[in-house]
C-alpha cells in the first residue's frame, strides 16, 4: 500500500520509504547557486499555482475572482488557454500519488488525461530533467508508449510555453 506525506514529500510502500521521481532526477538539477529563501518562495508559488489550477479544473474556484490572490488571475487564464488549445477537457486524475512495483519508485503526476500527461511548471525556462520526469510519470501511469508528455510553463504575465 502506498502512503504519501505531502509535508515531507515522502512516499512509503508497505511502510518502507521509497525513492520518488523528484529524488531520482535531483542530480539532473542544480539549485546550488540559488539562495534558500528564493527556493522556498518559488516552492510556495508553485504550490499555489497547483492549488489554483486544481481548483479551477475541479470547478471549486469562484468564478468572479473575489476570493482569489490577484496574482493567480493571469496564471489560471494561461492554464485555461493551454487546456483549450490542446483539447484537454476531462482529466483522468489530478496529482494522484502512484507507485511502480517493477522499479520501486513513486511519484505524483500533475495531470493525467486519456492520452496526455501534463507537468505544470512555473519557471521561466525549461529544465533538462523534465523529460525524464515525464517519462517516469508515463511509466507510473502505465502509458509508456501511448501518452503525449507535455511540460507547460505558466508565466506570471498570463502566457504559457
Amino acid at each position: 500500500m502506498l502512503e504519501f506525506n505531502p509535508e515531507t514529500h515522502e512516499y512509503k510502500w508497505d511502510g518502507k520509504l521509497v525513492p520518488c521521481v523528484s529524488n531520482i532526477i535531483a542530480p539532473l538539477r542544480d539549485f546550488s547557486g540559488i539562495p534558500a529563501g528564493v527556493l522556498e518562495t518559488k516552492r510556495q508559488w508553485g504550490e499555489m499555482v497547483h492549488l489554483y489550477t486544481s481548483m479551477f479544473d475541479n470547478g471549486t474556484l469562484d468564478a468572479d475572482h473575489t476570493k482569489w490572490d490577484e496574482r493567480m488571475v493571469p496564471i489560471v487564464a494561461a492554464w485555461d488557454r493551454f487546456k483549450e488549445q490542446f483539447g484537454l477537457d476531462k482529466y483522468v486524475f489530478i496529482e494522484k500519488p502512484l507507485y511502480s512495483e517493477k522499479y520501486r519508485f513513486a511519484g505524483t503526476p500533475d495531470r493525467v488525461y486519456d492520452n496526455f500527461i501534463v507537468d505544470i511548471k512555473t519557471a521561466a525556462n525549461s529544465q533538462k530533467s523534465t523529460g525524464v520526469q515525464l517519462a517516469a510519470y508515463a511509466h507510473l501511469c502505465g502509458m509508456e508508449n501511448t501518452a503525449r508528455l507535455v511540460e507547460v510553463r505558466l508565466l506570471d504575465d498570463g502566457n504559457y510555453k
